[in-house]
């Protein structure tokens, strides 16, 4: 007896059992044959038992039978692999802006920061248009006084004004003041020896005088003017001084002078208590000619204090 059933798939356990119930009943034969030999007038044909059983082709396949009830679980097969990383999901939506925070406490100063690099310079622009002029702003404080400035040129002379009405009669004036002056002159005339008035030589640090004159008291502005000429075909020193008698210093005195025909000038005021001598002297180193001498003595009303002047001062 031959058996032929099917696996069933898994969950189909109703359809398994009536496919074997199906082949556990008694197949029987399609066909038969009988052997030549067996049905040769010999019996009946089932005395022999010569009979041979020939296979028959499989039937078709039945219909599925119905559904069988579920079987109980199987045990737990074991954990699979862990599959692969599946691909980036697409970006979510922007979630909802969240409330706004508590102001934070304010952090600690820094420490300061290096001096940065000088920034390219930025583009030139155009020139903009002329702002509105300002509102006059308030009166200033008076700035201090300036310095005096220059005298301005004279102006031109006005017309004539109108003849004005006659004053009064005026308080009687102060006496007016007296002032002369004195003109001593000395030349070059012969002397009695018929030779020429001369320095003699060897009075530089000996002067002679030249001339002399009395001045009454006062006081007096004296100019003195001297031209002398050298005896020899070379330079020579000179030197002169004016001095009033009974005065320590002289008025004025000049330093040695080189030369071969030169004028001397002397200056100074002075004041006389009483009349006195004034002698006007001079020296060489070698005799020279006095050429001509000419001293002036101005009176004045008065001779103000002397001012000092320093070198280099205005």
């Amino acid at each position: 007896m031959n058996v032929f059933f099917s696996i069933p798939k898994p969950g189909r356990v109703p359809s398994i059992c009536l496919a074997l119930a199906l082949c556990s009943a008694p197949m029987i034969r399609t066909a038969s044959a009988w052997d030549g030999n067996c049905g040769n007038g010999q019996g009946n044909g089932t005395a022999n038992g010569c009979t041979t059983d020939v296979q028959g082709t499989p039937g078709p396949q039945g219909p599925a039978g119905p559904q069988g009830p579920a079987g109980p679980a199987g045990p737990q097969g074991p954990k699979g692999d862990t599959g692969a990383a599946g691909p980036q999901g697409a970006k979510g939506d922007t979630g909802a802006a969240g409330p706004q925070g508590a102001k934070g406490d304010t952090g600690a100063a820094g420490p300061q920061g290096a001096k940065g690099d000088t920034g390219a310079a930025g583009p030139q622009v155009a020139q903009g248009p002329k702002g509105d002029t300002g509102a006059a702003g308030p009166q200033g404080a008076a700035g201090p006084q300036g310095p005096q400035g220059l005298t301005g040129p004279m102006g031109l002379q006005g017309p004539k004004g109108d003849k004005g009405d006659k004053g009064e009669q005026g308080e009687p004036g102060t006496p007016g003041s007296v002032t002369f002056v004195t003109e001593i002159y000395t030349g070059a005339e012969q002397t009695s020896d018929n030779t020429r008035h001369t320095i003699p030589g060897g009075s530089l640090a000996a002067l002679v005088p030249v001339t002399q004159f009395y001045l009454p008291n006062g006081d007096f502005v004296l100019d003195a003017n001297i031209d002398l000429a050298a005896t020899l075909p070379i330079g020579q020193q000179y030197t002169c001084q004016l001095k009033v008698a009974n005065q320590t210093d002289p008025v004025d005195s000049l330093p040695v002078i080189y030369g071969v025909q030169t004028r001397l000038h002397l200056a100074g005021v002075v004041h006389l208590y009483s009349a006195a001598l004034v002698t006007l002297s001079c020296g060489s180193d070698a005799p020279a000619r006095l050429l001509k001498g000419r001293l002036h003595a101005l009176h004045v009303d008065r001779i103000n204090p002397s001012i000092t002047g320093t070198p280099g001062s205005n």
